[in-house]
């Protein structure tokens, strides 16, 4: 059966054998290519925030999920500081290849918003992990920023 064929009979379609060739380019958005640029050039983080409900979201976004409200015009930066939400650490890569040592990965809840972001801790070992350790943004020399998610490094553990 052909990708575009419409299966009447959903017993039918239990797998996909093979693999599914995907081709796909990313685009962050007004809101994420604004956050991006802005983590380049300044290293700082970006939020905006809802004048209607108070809510402040981060990474940055265009309108508000609550009462969609325009928030384009509300952009603030934020000091690359938070805490520890949620943690797993990883002992494959996303290959499925056993790392030599495991990766920390957290949801980092920014201070002061409603959002996060997902990335690597750094400077500890897993097991001196804990929900709600606050933690600070290990950024890339200036210099050698480009635009992307990776110029945060990692956080580490403040104090």
């Amino acid at each position: 059966m052909a990708l575009v064929q419409r299966t009447d009979n959903t017993l039918h379609a239990t797998h996909w054998q093979g693999a599914i060739p995907l081709n796909y380019r990313y685009t962050a958005g007004r809101a994420g290519q604004k956050f991006l640029m802005h983590l380049k050039d300044k290293g700082e983080l970006l939020a905006t925030t809802c004048n209607d409900c108070g809510v402040t979201y981060m990474p940055a976004a265009i309108f508000c999920e609550r009462c969609l409200a325009r928030l384009e015009d509300t952009y603030e930066a934020l000091p690359a500081r938070g805490e520890v939400h949620a943690v797993t650490v990883c002992h494959e890569d996303y290959r499925g290849t056993r790392r030599d040592e495991p990766s920390i990965v957290a949801m980092i809840r920014v201070d002061g918003t409603e959002g996060g972001l997902l990335h690597w801790l750094g400077e500890l070992e897993a097991k001196e992990v804990t929900i709600g350790m606050k933690v600070e943004a290990v950024l890339e020399p200036a210099g050698k920023r480009v635009g992307s998610i990776l110029d945060i490094r990692y956080f580490k553990p403040v104090g």
